[in-house]
């Protein structure tokens, strides 16, 4: 938590130079309200701290899913407990949904996660982090498609089965841009 409060704090007036323009020095030099930012942060990790982790057996195991939907679901309730969007890829990633699912469907069950998490240095021609766009778009749509809203939080921060909870999602059937 504290260094993700050292990291939300960040603005354009802070010394940034030794990220070397990166990605990651372009989204710490930024010019939101560092209040709500923090309120967005804190929000986010405390969903972590309410997150289980999926048994050893009973379902196909899709790490790289796991990972998206973990980060994407905290943004997701972070949102609701905040009001604000967290993470600066909503405006890319609505614009090209099709492409990142496309291209994300291909690779959800891989160990690695480095096309789509924690990415900031490596990624090129496109915002880092997508998976978090990707896993907010899943909560997202689990939680319109509930009746009851209430469960559908504790359905998102409580899951284990990411296979099951993308189908009862129908993220996957959603028309896309």
């Amino acid at each position: 938590m504290l260094i993700g409060t050292e990291i939300t704090t960040s603005t354009i007036d802070v010394d940034l130079s030794e990220f070397d323009g990166n990605e990651f020095s372009k989204n710490l030099a930024g010019k939101d309200d560092i209040v709500q930012k923090i309120k967005g942060i804190i929000a986010h990790e405390c969903v972590h701290t309410q997150q289980k982790r999926p048994a050893d057996t009973g379902f196909i195991k899709c790490e790289l899913l796991y990972r998206v939907m973990r980060e994407g679901f905290c943004d997701f309730i972070g949102e609701l407990i905040t009001g604000n969007k967290s993470g600066g890829n909503h405006e890319y990633g609505d614009k090209n949904e099709k492409q990142i699912w496309t291209d994300l469907k291909n690779e959800l069950c891989n160990q690695n996660t480095g096309n789509w998490l924690y990415n900031y240095s490596t990624v090129k021609d496109k915002p880092a982090d997508l998976g978090y766009y990707v896993g907010y778009k899943i909560a997202q749509e689990y939680y319109k498609n509930s009746s009851d809203k209430k469960q559908a939080i504790v359905d998102i921060i409580e899951m284990t089965d990411p296979i099951k909870f993308l189908e009862l999602s129908r993220y996957d059937q959603k028309p896309k841009q």
